[in-house]
């Protein structure tokens, strides 16, 4: 902390506040929550289906070979962990929304670019059968 980082101002202050130290995460919720609330038990659920989605996914994906199919394996693979923890701070830990979606922004971008450049390099089925 200091969050959020909307103005110049307060990127320099966050920016001199790691440098100089200490820095801390905190999850502050001054109204309070109900820990066993029947919509926060739902919206986990929900998460929950996702990410049971996302891995059904990948495993139809994982027997292609084609380009995409390589990529789609790559993001979906890292798609779930990160839905899977990042998402799942909000909804467990009460962590900020706007905070969870800057760094599920990041790690998705992340995945992309991995994807990308693996799926590129990786060989195909075919042609690793083709070099042997």
């Amino acid at each position: 902390m200091p969050w959020p980082r909307d103005t110049p101002a307060s990127f320099d202050q966050f920016v001199a506040q790691h440098r100089s130290g200490p820095f801390f995460r905190l999850s502050y919720v001054r109204e309070g929550v109900d820990p066993n609330s029947p919509a926060k038990l739902a919206v986990g659920c929900l998460h929950y289906l996702l990410v049971a989605a996302l891995a059904t996914a990948l495993v139809v994906a994982s027997s292609r070979t084609t380009y995409l199919r390589r990529f789609s394996l790559v993001l979906l693979g890292g798609s779930i962990g990160s839905i899977f923890i990042t998402v799942g701070d909000p909804i467990w830990f009460h962590m900020p929304w706007d905070y969870a979606q800057a760094v599920l922004l990041y790690e998705v971008i992340s995945w992309i670019l991995l994807g990308g450049v693996v799926a590129k390099l990786a060989p195909s089925v075919t042609t690793a059968h083709a070099l042997r």
